[in-house]
């Protein structure tokens, strides 16, 4: 079933472009969307990653009128949703076809930034996603934030790694040039 395959996709993949496009695929898929796609927003705006069955632009100021439109208990946002009013954020998410928003961290318990934000396209059917699609979409909601962090650890360990790497590479060097000129002093002396 959905939860299967998508917590399969969750453990399979560790770095995000490849764990989140797993994941968008298997949500699209089972829940019939016309798209799935995560905008995951790491270090400000200057760091948008669009990632998914989709390619959804959504500038900095863009992303802020989404949080604040996601602000609140109000985690989540449904584009078709009949019972509200035609706000700024529904329109913003209309106008790049998304018929649900919700927002990927535990900030709506917290109070802290977002993380992530997922983006359902309209129902293939055109039909409007159920109670039971919504459900399901905050118990992945839920996983899929804890599985974004640990992805972003990764590539921050990597970053690091890789960082040590070349400090030890040019220490090596450095030592490498300052040996060669002590032997050459060394073979001066002994010429002297």
């Amino acid at each position: 079933g959905l939860l299967d395959d998508f917590n399969k996709a969750l453990l399979d993949n560790i770095e995000l472009p490849i764990l989140l496009r797993h994941a968008t695929s298997v949500i699209q898929e089972n829940l019939k969307s016309q798209f799935c796609t995560v905008i995951v927003n790491t270090e400000g705006p200057a760091l948008i990653r669009n990632i998914g069955t989709a390619d959804l632009h959504f500038s900095g100021v863009q992303l802020a009128q989404l949080r604040l439109g996601l602000a609140d208990e109000n985690f989540k946002i449904v584009v078709e949703d009949f019972n509200s009013e035609d706000s700024h954020i529904k329109r913003l998410l209309k106008s790049k076809n998304v018929a649900l928003a919700i927002r990927l961290d535990a900030s709506y318990r917290t109070g802290k930034d977002s993380l992530a934000y997922l983006m359902l396209g309209p129902k293939r059917n055109g039909g409007p996603y159920s109670k039971k699609d919504l459900k399901i979409i905050e118990i992945i909601a839920d996983e899929l934030v804890i599985a974004i962090q640990n992805a972003l650890r990764f590539e921050e360990i990597q970053g690091f790694a890789s960082t040590l790497q070349e400090n030890v590479n040019e220490a090596t060097a450095k030592l490498k040039h300052t040996n060669e000129k002590l032997k050459e002093m060394d073979q001066t002396k002994d010429e002297f």
